[in-house]
């Protein structure tokens, strides 16, 4: 492979590249957006995990802050987790209780759950007040009540 074959292939690649992150930040909720720019301004790093050809059914993000680290899903009040996500989540869980949530829009903190607790198949572990401080500051009281 010729110096231009392999500018060639780079281009190409990070062309496809960009072009997959453009599709998936355009199906992904403004929401979702809003609320992990507004935890980055809080001082945490956010890692944007689907879409990148890793293990299919993790968390859509992996948040790392001083106080709270873990795996988020985000979604709508009417998005159903797909079955890897379901299965992914619950043995996060058991590995780990504070590790990984879903947070359905507009304020609900959840985990997946075989035994009905509720009509959806989901347990409300918590609320907050819609906020990226209020997630943060809910996430580090859950983590710290499983600490004590």
């Amino acid at each position: 492979m010729n110096c231009f074959s392999f500018i060639s292939l780079k281009w190409s690649l990070e062309s496809e590249m960009s072009n997959t992150r453009a599709r998936i930040i355009s199906r992904e909720c403004a929401k979702t957006r809003d609320i992990c720019k507004d935890l980055v301004a809080l001082g945490a790093l956010v890692f944007v995990l689907h879409g990148n050809n890793v293990v299919s059914g993790l968390p859509d993000r992996l948040i790392v802050h001083r106080d709270w680290s873990g795996l988020l899903e985000f979604k709508d009040n009417n998005t159903e987790l797909r079955a890897n996500q379901r299965i992914n989540i619950k043995n996060m869980v058991l590995r780990d209780p504070d590790f990984a949530y879903i947070v359905r829009f507009p304020n609900l903190i959840q985990l997946p759950c075989d035994q009905i607790v509720n009509s959806d198949g989901y347990y409300t572990v918590a609320t907050f007040d819609g906020t990226a401080r209020g997630l943060l500051d809910t996430l580090i009281k859950l983590k710290n009540y499983g600490d004590s």
